[in-house]
């Protein structure tokens, strides 16, 4: 239903944009027909010119010859006008039909990916490694593995504002309460045993858990959790504990690391399997069917969340947290395990009591439930980056009804500000704090090809005009604001032709700005970009950079790197049986290509948030 409401509104919005096409092309003929009259009026003129002999006649012609030539002057202005606008709408139009293309296309991926469930093995028989690596269907879960081309999803904290709730309480912004703390050490003894099986662990964590996180609306799920009895996780919470409509929490246990299968991706494997049997129900269709994927894999707990958008997609939430109980350093392992049953108890009931963030259209939930914003009109602008061109719900008047809006973890607002007040970058409407840390940045629509990237500019000539007017920006920007861009590359300076070497210049993309010589560079930056010297993680913004890197990167286009900061992996040709190769680009140390860019990644915050210590604890017994 949702698809089908999706291709009413396509096809409506392309009827609109013909619409606006034929009327743009009638004024475009009625100004061909007023140029041809005005030089027909003016050859007539020039024709009495010729023979006139007062010399009032022959001043008055030559007012007429001004006053005509003056017209057609603007009648050819309004000409080149209304080509550009009927250019701009063709091009809207293309969009739109490569929006439909893309919505047809994956109404049949759906349904393929629906069917590869339903013949698809119990979770514990699925071999991932051959699910994943499927070239024709695709990955079987978008998890980031192999490689962010083929299998990244929707990050969980833009999925659904649980999941953003959450990480903001992971990453210790509320302190956990006494219920949580006592359960949390109970489980660090739970996990330090050792069992011989998988069901006398599971038994111990139930034993502490189903207290902590079951309610009337959370119940342990009995039965009904998929049509053959065998394929059931170890514990699942649901909304009843027979016949269950949702799932909410999958739990699975490990006696150890190497054990017998993955249990990161036989959880989630579990949600693909409830869910599968439920294609055709409300939940499913009207809700991203999320949920909380807890393990306890020997003495480690880790916690991940899993939902249904176009894939089944898991992200962690945490990594995996150590469950001992070692005296004298208790709390430090302890807060963050406690911090982690919180985020869980507050998450699952925010999933089972918030109303559902719609399945369709596949947008960020701060987009998607906005009640600014016409979900269905977006669109996404790049691949690495959470940009979208939106229509507004009921903008204001002299508000503009096309709007860009970006979601990130940081972003220079006020450097943006500042040369936005300057006339160099598009005017920020409106900015929103989101949870886990991430932001809301609403600006003007600069829309092509009015507006087009200075790597764009085809032209040698009208490139380098369009360079010195850039430059020439820059220069007065950094004496003005005293703001560095940090990121000044053509691909994030869009430029509009005004008249013969005149051009307008505007500059996006203020995520790394900041005050010149305080703010810092972040970390990943992409090593094919040529950066001036001086420009590394941790130091500092200069407004030399901006104009060195522009000039550097002009040359060829600019398109060195079009997604700098992100580790970017990429398959490689396979080496002998050993699978797929992964060679990582602008990610730095080998490492580092682990990282998903979310400012602060988990592995980062793994050391400066998971193990605070908060003193010396007592001794951990059941």
């Amino acid at each position: 239903m949702a698809q089908q409401v999706d291709l009413g509104v396509l096809d409506s919005q392309i009827s609109e944009v013909d619409a606006k096409i034929g009327e743009v092309e009638a004024a475009i003929t009625a100004t061909d027909l007023s140029i041809r009259r005005s030089a027909e009026q003016l050859a007539e003129i020039h024709a009495q010119l010729r023979t006139a002999t007062s010399r009032d006649d022959i001043t008055f012609l030559r007012e007429q010859v001004t006053l005509l030539s003056t017209k057609e002057v603007q009648l050819r202005r309004e000409k080149v006008q209304l080509r550009t606008k009927e250019e701009q709408l063709r091009r809207e139009k293309e969009l739109l039909l490569k929006e439909k293309d893309r919505l047809l296309g994956a109404a049949a991926s759906e349904a393929t990916y629906a069917q590869r469930w339903a013949i698809m093995n119990p979770p514990s028989q699925i071999s991932w490694r051959r699910e994943q690596l499927d070239l024709g269907a695709g990955p079987l879960l978008n998890n980031w593995r192999p490689n962010a081309e083929t299998a990244a999803g929707l990050l969980p904290e833009l999925a659904h504002p649980a999941f953003a709730n959450a990480v903001d309480n992971l990453a210790g912004h509320k302190p956990p309460d006494d219920v949580c703390m006592k359960a949390a050490a109970q489980l660090c003894c739970v996990g330090a045993r050792i069992y011989d099986n998988e069901s006398g662990l599971t038994a111990a964590v139930r034993k502490v858990l189903e207290p902590v996180l079951t309610t009337p609306t959370l119940q342990t799920i009995t039965s009904g959790f998929a049509d053959l009895s065998t394929a059931v996780p170890d514990w699942a919470v649901g909304d009843s504990s027979a016949k269950p409509d949702n799932l909410f929490l999958i739990f699975e246990a490990k006696a150890g690391i190497g054990g017998s299968g993955d249990s990161h991706y036989q959880g989630a494997c579990y949600h693909g399997w409830f869910w599968r049997g439920r294609k055709g129900t409300d939940a499913f269709r009207d809700t991203r069917c999320p949920a909380f994927l807890l393990e306890v894999v020997g003495p480690h707990v880790r916690l991940s969340a899993v939902f249904w958008l176009e894939r089944v997609t898991l992200f962690p939430l945490t990594p995996l947290l150590n469950l001992l109980p070692a005296h004298p350093v208790t709390d430090s392992l302890v807060l963050p395990v406690a911090r982690l049953l919180a985020a869980l108890r507050q998450g699952l009931h925010e999933i089972a009591q918030v109303p559902p963030c719609p399945k369709a259209p596949s947008l960020p939930w701060p987009i998607a439930t906005h009640a600014r914003y016409i979900a269905r009109s977006a669109q996404r602008l790049t691949r690495t980056n959470f940009i979208y061109v939106v229509s507004r719900k009921s903008p204001g008047a002299g508000e503009a009804d096309t709007v860009v809006v970006r979601l990130c973890r940081s972003y220079g607002t006020a450097a943006h500000k500042a040369w936005a007040d300057q006339g160099f970058a598009p005017a920020v409407l409106h900015v929103e704090q989101l949870p886990a840390g991430w932001q809301l940045v609403e600006m003007e629509w600069l829309p092509p090809p009015e507006w087009r990237q200075l790597s764009q500019v085809e032209d040698a000539a009208e490139r380098s005009e369009a360079l010195d007017t850039a430059l020439e920006a820059l220069s007065k920007l950094h004496a003005a604001t005293g703001a560095a861009h940090g990121d000044a590359r053509p691909p994030n300076c869009l430029v509009r032709r005004e008249g013969p070497g005149s051009w307008q210049v505007k500059f996006v993309d203020f995520e790394m700005s900041g005050e010149a010589g305080v703010a810092k560079y972040p970390a990943f930056l992409n090593d094919e970009v040529p950066w001036p010297e001086g420009v590394a993680y941790g130091q500092p913004l200069r407004c030399e950079h901006d104009s060195k890197l522009l000039s550097a990167t002009v040359v060829g286009g600019g398109r060195a790197a079009e997604a700098p900061g992100v580790a970017r992996c990429t398959p490689a040709p396979p080496r002998g049986s050993g699978g797929t190769e992964l060679r990582c680009k602008g990610a730095g140390p080998a490492a580092h290509a682990l990282m998903v860019r979310r400012g602060l990644g988990w592995r980062q915050r793994s050391g400066a948030l998971w193990a605070a210590p908060a003193g010396l604890g007592a001794r951990l017994a059941l």
